[in-house]
């Protein structure tokens, strides 16, 4: 079931993942925005969303997630996920946490550790997950063919200090080096061997981009495979790879880790099939936004509602808040996107930053469910 619910995650997450492209006036994936096919109402109701940030070397360091409040348009967070990279650009570390809403912070809920081969290939990822303290709980392991092409996931849970394997799954290409299909299989105690269990299946439009996916699980009592989602993508097929700043498709798309994008992302619909009427029905769809890259201020939030000075800043910051808060977070981040500081903030506080090196830095603002942006120098 973890490595379902993963999966179903990167699925999702495709939303945040499918895109890429450079030229003089990049465009940056910035948010994405769900939502779901109300029957009552008969329209598309916004459910949720996550908003991105990015390091000065365009990798991403942070996405997080909101939940739109009913009867209202404002949103609650709920998590969020911050990645750390080594010296390659490649993923060193991620760390998931949840939003408590009694205490105002953040909390540990998982975080995995990722190696690579010296061809900078992923060959494993060990996860943990936080009970008051971190317990290593499962990890992936994968395995490439002579053309880099990952063929074979190996999952494992933690159990009685070793590790014991519970799931795998296959891949298969075409001649063309697409992924064509991703095999499920779970670890049948019983008849100690592999059982089928669900698959991958992929199609392409005329540029290879991944035009749409089925997600089939197998019916052990018919020995037939049964649709369950199904997703499907749109692209701007005008607009190339290299214009946009985004995720790496690998980190959220169910597909393996080598797969380029070729353009850039518009929207996906999941589809969900209804047995009764045998047809697939929209469940949920997720639109993609961009800005430019521009710089962020250094000076005053977008919309005035916080003030922090000095900036550029010596030894101290001061922050004032120009509105009432129930509660506003501050995290700075360095150009790599390394967090060094998350801290409470309250009306004329001051946060020492003697100890911290001269140089560009970047901070994120949470305050009642919003967040600011920006970038702060140090002198």
């Amino acid at each position: 079931m973890k490595t379902l619910t993963l999966l179903l995650q990167f699925i999702i997450l495709y939303s945040l993942s499918a895109f890429c492209q450079t030229s003089e006036s990049k465009q940056r994936l910035d948010t994405l925005i769900v939502k779901s096919w109300s029957a009552n109402e008969e329209q598309w109701v916004v459910d949720s969303k996550k908003e991105l940030s990015y390091s000065s070397d365009e990798l991403i360091y942070q996405i997080i997630t909101s939940l739109k409040e009913e009867n209202s348009d404002d949103f609650i967070f709920s998590n969020k996920a911050e990645y750390t990279y080594n010296d390659n650009g490649n993923m060193a570390k991620e760390l998931y946490q949840d939003w408590d809403i009694s205490s105002n912070l953040w909390q540990n809920s998982y975080k995995g550790e990722y190696n690579y081969s010296e061809e900078g290939n992923c060959i494993s990822e060990v996860f943990s997950d936080f009970y008051s303290e971190w317990i290593t709980s499962y990890k992936f392991e994968y395995s490439y063919n002579n053309e880099g092409q990952r063929i074979l996931e190996l999952d494992y849970n933690w159990e009685e200090n070793q590790w014991v394997v519970y799931a795998k799954e296959d891949l298969t290409y075409d001649i063309n080096g697409k992924l064509v299909n991703k095999y499920g299989y779970y670890w049948d105690n019983s008849t100690s061997q592999w059982a089928t269990s669900y698959c991958f299946s992929f199609n392409y439009d005329e540029n290879d981009n991944i035009k749409q996916f089925i997600y089939q699980i197998w019916d052990e009592d018919s020995s037939n495979w049964v649709n369950n989602l199904k997703y499907e993508y749109t692209y701007d097929l005008t607009i190339y790879e290299s214009s946009i700043i985004c995720p790496p498709l690998g980190w959220f798309a169910p597909v393996s880790s080598n797969y380029e994008l070729i353009n850039k992302p518009l929207e996906f619909i999941m589809h969900k099939w209804d047995i009764s009427s045998a047809n697939w029905v929209s469940s949920k769809k997720g639109s993609y936004y961009y800005s430019k890259d521009e710089e962020l201020s250094i000076n005053m939030t977008a919309d005035k509602k916080l003030l922090i000075y000095p900036n550029p800043v010596v030894d101290y910051i001061n922050f004032v808040l120009l509105d009432k808060y129930e509660f506003v977070l501050f995290e700075l981040f360095d150009i790599h996107g390394r967090k060094i500081i998350s801290k409470k903030i309250e009306d004329n506080d001051i946060i020492d930053l003697c100890a911290l090196r001269k140089g560009l830095y970047i901070y994120t603002i949470f305050m009642n469910g919003k967040i600011e942006k920006g970038k702060l120098l140090k002198e």
